[in-house]
């Protein structure tokens, strides 16, 4: 199945390398939980167990890293794209910890009120508080 997309990847300018990390992507979607879990420090772990198999399971079936997400793709690429913003300022008010938390989540996210609040507080010199 795979070689039949290589000469869509050459012709759009991607080479192996480009190839290989969307294969390692794909296969951290589909099943690397566990893996990434236990990557990640401590303090920006939402639960202290894993995902289990069946959470992954079902897990592997959404998104755009499967082929039914990419038959539906921009419903989600959406889902992709809030739950990426979920996790840049989850790790961003540590945890939902810190002193942004309350403006972060406050209404909706997007990229720029995330970056705004995280500047703001570097701006005043803040790192932690």
């Amino acid at each position: 199945g795979l070689h039949l997309l290589s000469p869509l990847f050459w012709m759009l300018g991607f080479g192996r390398l480009a190839l290989l990390l969307l294969l390692g992507g794909v296969g951290l979607a589909r099943g690397g939980g566990a893996l990434v879990h236990g990557a990640v420090p401590p303090m920006l772990r939402e639960t202290e167990r894993p995902p289990s198999k069946e959470e992954m399971d079902a897990a592997a079936g959404a998104g755009l890293y499967c082929v039914a997400g990419v038959r539906n793709f921009g419903p989600n690429l959406a889902s992709e794209w809030a739950m990426a913003l979920e996790s840049l300022a989850f790790v961003c008010t540590y945890g939902k910890k810190n002193c942004l938390t309350n403006e972060m989540y406050r209404g909706e996210l997007s990229l720029g009120k995330i970056a705004g609040l995280v500047w703001g507080k570097l701006r005043e010199g803040v790192v932690r508080c």
